[in-house]
């Protein structure tokens, strides 16, 4: 079925996640397997299925706070890595005309309105129950970083050669996306409950998101709710 090798692949990373020997080299060898299985992989099925919940507990059931939140910065750092390469397909896909460029874009554009519900809900739901403790500050930084709100150089290792693709793939993963009411309703949730984000940072984040839908509607009737 399509999509099962990204998610027995995703299945792999998150068990290779808990794992202290192999966490600091995952990142430069999932990046090198998804650029040379780019043509026949894809690569935002693989970011959505990173965040799969199913065997989170049996993972981080048990682990010091230290190697939870070692996990998921992880699983945050591959995620947005893949997102990155997605948009980068779309960039250097050819395309027979300008109009085909455009409505490729705009397809996409609507894929991560999807991807930032399914993250914002991965926020919610696993990373609240899995590090309850996890201060505002930190919890807060993730959340921006999987929305694509954080300054580029968050999504970049140091010293990275960052190609005018890849800030291009970085534009088109934080320009213009459409907004679910579901996102919309969930940030006000978070803002409003007992959860690691203070009030005003889930206003901020969500005043952030209203903007970019916003300059997506300017060219596309109707995109600012769906």
């Amino acid at each position: 079925p399509q999509g099962k090798g990204e998610l027995h692949l995703a299945r792999v990373v998150q068990e290779l996640a808990s794992s202290i020997a192999a966490r600091p080299y995952l990142r430069g060898i999932i990046r090198k397997l998804m650029r040379s299985s780019a043509a026949n992989m894809d690569v935002q099925a693989f970011a959505r299925a990173l965040l799969m919940s199913e065997q989170v507990s049996a993972l981080l059931t048990d682990q010091p706070q230290e190697a939870r939140e070692a996990w998921f910065a992880a699983i945050v750092e591959i995620t947005c890595a893949a997102m990155l390469m997605a948009a980068e397909k779309v960039i250097t896909q050819p395309e027979p005309s300008a109009e085909s460029r455009t409505k490729s874009a705009l397809n996409f554009r609507f894929q991560c309105g999807t991807f930032q519900r399914e993250a914002l809900c991965w926020c919610h739901m696993v990373l609240c129950d899995h590090l309850p403790e996890l201060e505002p500050i930190r919890f807060c930084t993730v959340l921006r970083k999987l929305l694509f709100l954080e300054p580029a150089e968050a999504y970049f290792t140091q010293g990275e050669n960052v190609s005018e693709h890849k800030n291009a793939s970085l534009r088109l993963l934080g320009d213009e996306i459409p907004l679910f009411e579901e996102t919309i309703t969930r940030m006000m949730l978070l803002g409003l409950t007992a959860m690691p984000l203070e009030a005003a940072d889930a206003l901020s984040i969500l005043e952030s998101l209203i903007v970019r839908a916003a300059n997506l509607q300017q060219k596309v009737d109707g995109a600012l709710v769906v």
